[in-house]
C-alpha cells in the first residue's frame, strides 16, 4: 500500500530489575513508505477534429499524496491534428485512483484523412511503475473534401479550323442547382485557338457530368482550360451547394495534326512516248472532308513535257490514296512535280478543308525512251 510517511516512538515500561529513566523514556522514528503506485492508461472513445482527444490514467494502490505522472503525446506520421505543444504530464490527486488526460485538437478546414493519436506514460521509477505504457484513439477529420474537376477522353489531335472535337468534364461531385450550360460554355471554361461551343449534361437534372465541344479557329495547338473558382459569387463560379468552390484548375493541350505531307509511290522509271503512265500520290494521312478529284487532275500539278489526264481515288471515300495518269507529249523526259503549298488561296493549292496546306514538294523524272538506231 502506498501510504504516507509515519512515526514509530518506542516506549519502555517500568519492570522488575531496572529503572526507566525519567528524562528518556521513549524514542521515536520517522517511518517512510517503500510502496510506489502502478499507473496504467487506456484510451477513451474516438475523437473529432476540434474536438477533445481523452485517456484515463490510473494508479493502484491509492497514491496518499498528488502523483505527477509524465506522458508524451503524439500522432500518425501523416497526421496533422494536435496542438504545437500537447500536454506533457497529467496529475493523480490524493485518495484518488484517476485522472483524465486532455488533449484538445484544434480544428482546420483542410479535407485529410482520419488519424491516431497515442498518449505513453514516461517512466519515473522514484514516483509510479507503470503497468501499461500507452494507448491510442482514433481521429475523424470534420472537413468536406474540395471540388475537383478532371477531363476525360480528350483527343491527342484536332483537324484544324473549324473541325470540331469534344471531351467529358466531371467533377467529383454534383454542383449547386444553378449552374448553367452558358456559364460553363461562356465563362468558366476557356480556350486558346478556339472556341468553346457547347456544354451539355451527360445526365438531365445532374451538374456533375458535362460533354463540352470545341472548334479550333485555326491550325494551331488547342489549349481549353478550367480555372479554379475563388469567390462563388463571380460569373464563371463553380462551387457546391454548401459553397465550396472548384479547389484546383484543369487544363488541357489538343495538338494540332502533324503536317500534311505527300509521295511518289510506284512511279515508273521510264515511258514509251505513245501513251499514259500511271503512278500513286500517297498523302499522309486520311484527312477528313472532300478533296476534288478536278484539283489534282487540272491545277495542283507541274508537269514538264506532259499532262495529268486522270486523278482518281484508289479507294472510295478517302483522301489519301490516288492514281494519277499522265501523258506524255513527245518522247522526252517527263518532269512531274507536286509543290508545297503556302497559300491556301492560291489556285491549285492541295490543302485539307481545315486549312492544312501540303507542307512538302514532290517531284520525279519519268524518262523517254532511248533514241533509234
Amino acid at each position: 500500500m502506498d501510504e504516507r510517511k509515519g512515526i514509530l516512538t518506542a516506549t519502555l515500561m517500568d519492570g522488575t530489575g531496572y529503572a526507566v529513566s525519567k528524562t528518556f523514556p521513549d524514542a521515536a522514528f520517522i517511518a517512510r513508505d517503500n510502496d510506489v503506485p502502478v499507473v496504467s492508461i487506456a484510451a477513451g472513445e474516438a475523437a473529432t477534429e476540434g474536438g477533445t482527444a481523452e485517456f484515463a490514467i490510473t494508479a493502484a494502490p491509492v497514491p496518499a499524496a498528488d502523483l505527477e505522472v509524465s506522458v508524451s503525446v503524439t500522432q500518425g506520421p501523416d497526421d496533422d491534428f494536435l496542438p504545437d505543444a500537447p500536454p506533457t504530464s497529467v496529475t493523480i490527486a490524493a485518495a484518488a485512483t484517476e485522472a483524465t488526460l486532455s488533449v484538445e485538437l484544434p480544428d482546420d478546414s483542410a479535407d485529410e484523412p482520419d488519424g491516431v493519436v497515442t498518449a505513453t506514460i514516461l517512466a519515473h521509477p522514484d514516483s509510479y511503475e507503470v503497468a501499461t505504457a500507452s494507448a491510442s484513439l482514433t481521429v475523424h477529420d470534420n472537413d468536406q473534401p474540395p471540388l475537383t474537376a478532371a477531363f476525360h477522353d480528350v483527343p491527342a489531335e484536332h483537324w484544324g479550323k473549324g473541325f470540331e472535337f469534344g471531351f467529358l468534364l466531371e467533377f467529383s461531385e454534383d454542383l449547386a442547382r444553378e449552374l448553367s450550360s452558358a456559364t460553363l460554355r461562356d465563362h468558366a471554361l476557356a480556350a486558346t485557338n478556339a472556341t468553346v461551343t457547347r456544354a451539355a449534361r451527360v445526365v438531365k437534372g445532374e451538374n456533375r457530368r458535362w460533354m463540352i465541344t470545341v472548334v479550333p479557329e485555326s491550325g494551331a495547338d488547342v489549349t481549353v482550360t478550367l480555372a479554379a473558382t475563388t469567390d462563388c459569387s463571380t460569373a464563371g463560379a463553380l462551387c457546391t451547394e454548401d459553397g465550396r468552390p472548384l479547389s484546383g484548375s484543369v487544363s488541357a493541350t489538343v495538338a494540332a495534326a502533324p503536317p500534311l505531307k505527300a509521295e511518289f509511290v510506284d512511279m515508273p522509271k521510264s515511258h514509251d512516248g505513245t501513251g499514259v503512265f500511271e503512278f500513286e500520290l500517297r498523302f499522309s494521312e486520311d484527312f477528313p472532308g472532300r478533296l476534288p478529284y478536278t484539283l489534282l487532275r487540272d491545277e495542283a500539278f507541274r508537269v514538264e513535257r506532259g499532262a495529268v489526264r486522270k486523278a482518281g481515288r484508289v479507294d472510295q471515300d478517302q483522301n489519301q490514296r490516288w492514281t494519277i495518269a499522265v501523258r506524255p507529249d513527245s518522247h522526252e523526259d517527263v518532269t512531274v512535280e507536286l509543290p508545297a503549298v503556302t497559300d491556301c488561296d492560291a489556285p491549285g493549292a492541295v490543302c485539307t478543308e481545315a486549312g492544312r496546306p501540303l507542307s512538302n514538294t514532290v517531284t520525279a523524272t519519268v524518262e523517254g525512251p532511248p533514241p533509234l538506231t
